[in-house]
């Protein structure tokens, strides 16, 4: 069962309490028109950004309007209303992130036009493209397209993201955060990557350091996590969330960077549906929902490597979760980073239940769809840590080869997973 403060959250989440900044809109108005082609229009919206900060409002073109951007831009704001209507297309490499938003109260209306285009088809098509023999790695200058960073009460609302190069977005140090009525599309439109993930990284979003932020009404269209909350966000909210095709809905991943510690704490999730589609647009669909940790001693180098992290994940409730035809509706597993195993994949090397990253009350209610196989929920959690209170109530998962579901779990002190009527082995 959630906890007393969880329930409060997720009642003050849902009546929009939270992030509900309020913005001047009595101030200066500032707005923008795109330059034209071939022109960068990054240093007149950074002017209108200064312009109108302090309480005004930035008017971002209208629907249709598209701004070219080929330039790493920072909003330090306060007090602001964004009314973006046009879009942002950036052309921007060897930068952690295109466009970063920091500050205090600022609200920012999309209204269903407006967002971000990270160009990611040129790239996917260069880098994929197996005639260029291009070997592709992480942390290799793919920007994210849209960071909110050391801000707090911000609102976005009816946001899309076009392919993303990387992850669509990222909330990273920030508090009192909602993003309502989001849409990410990173789909591949090359016919010679039909049937093959070229679209890899492209998480919907990812959290760190974060507290009290809300995910409302969003799509999400991706290669990888649609949604991904990672090391020391508390206090998260998601209702109404949709994801095709990927990996899934991931917790991590934790515990990467040694003897420092990832707290994953109050996360409370309400109809959430995962669904494999085409798989000439996107071949892959993993799990409804995974928790997944690195080993508990360091095999290499962040951001590819790593391991040797702390922690806890602790009070997480999941009201409401379809599969669609998925790997697994649910998997945890803590040895991602093992001696002799790809990263990111359960591995079967010396150091893999070395782990000390604990997992704890965490409760399913009401999981229903289809799975590829008949294992529909897997639990592998690391001696060191064994996990407590995986409880699920109401699952009503089947194979899609109508084989009888079965489920499997390791490494947990309770010994079963409650309400299923399987013990550990």
């Amino acid at each position: 069962m959630p906890s007393s403060a969880t329930i409060l959250f997720a009642a003050l989440a849902a009546s929009g309490t939270l992030a509900s900044p309020l913005v001047s809109r009595w101030g200066q108005n500032c707005t923008v028109k795109p330059l034209g082609p071939g022109q960068d229009d990054a240093p007149q919206i950074l002017k209108a950004m200064g312009d109108c900060n302090n309480g005004g409002t930035v008017v971002l073109g209208a629907a249709g309007d598209v701004f070219n951007i080929s330039q790493r831009m920072t909003w330090n704001l306060q007090d602001v209303g964004i009314e973006w209507n046009g879009v942002l297309k950036t052309e921007i490499q060897s930068q952690a992130t295109s466009l970063i938003i920091s500050g205090h109260n600022i609200h920012i209306d999309a209204h269903q036009t407006g967002g971000v285009d990270g160009s990611g088809q040129v790239f996917w098509s260069y880098y994929f493209n197996p005639a260029n023999n291009i070997t592709k790695n992480d942390g290799d200058g793919r920007p994210i397209a849209f960071t909110i960073q050391h801000a707090s009460n911000v609102v976005v609302k009816d946001f899309h993201i076009w392919e993303p190069i990387l992850w669509s977005s990222l909330i990273d140090a920030s508090y009192n955060v909602t993003l309502d009525g989001m849409v990410v599309n990173a789909t591949n439109t090359d016919p010679m990557g039909a049937g093959k993930n070229w679209t890899p990284n492209t998480d919907g979003f990812n959290t760190f350091r974060s507290d009290t932020i809300s995910f409302k009404n969003w799509k999400v269209i991706c290669g990888d996590d649609c949604g991904a909350i990672k090391g020391n966000s508390t206090n998260i909210y998601v209702k109404d969330f949709a994801c095709f095709g990927g990996n899934g809905f991931a917790f991590g991943s934790l515990g990467q960077y040694q003897d420092q510690e990832d707290i994953v704490e109050n996360v409370y999730i309400e109809n959430l549906a995962v669904s494999r589609i085409d798989s000439r647009v996107q071949p892959n669909m993993g799990n409804g929902i995974y928790m997944k940790t690195w080993v508990g001693v360091k095999n290499g180098e962040p951001p590819i490597s790593g391991g040797g992290g702390t922690g806890r994940v602790h009070n997480v409730t999941v009201n409401n979760l379809f599969v669609g035809n998925a790997t697994y509706a649910f998997q945890l597993y803590q040895t991602s980073g093992s001696a002799g195993a790809t990263s990111g994949l359960p591995g079967a090397g010396v150091d893999k239940n070395t782990s000390t990253l604990q997992f704890s009350d965490i409760t399913f209610n009401n999981v229903f769809g289809l799975t590829t196989q008949p294992k529909a929920i897997s639990v592998a959690c690391s001696p060191a840590a064994p996990c407590h209170g995986i409880t699920f109530n109401n699952v009503a998962v089947a194979s899609n080869d109508g084989t009888v579901p079965s489920y499997s779990c390791s490494g947990n002190s309770d010994g079963r997973l409650f309400g299923i009527d399987t013990k550990c082995t």
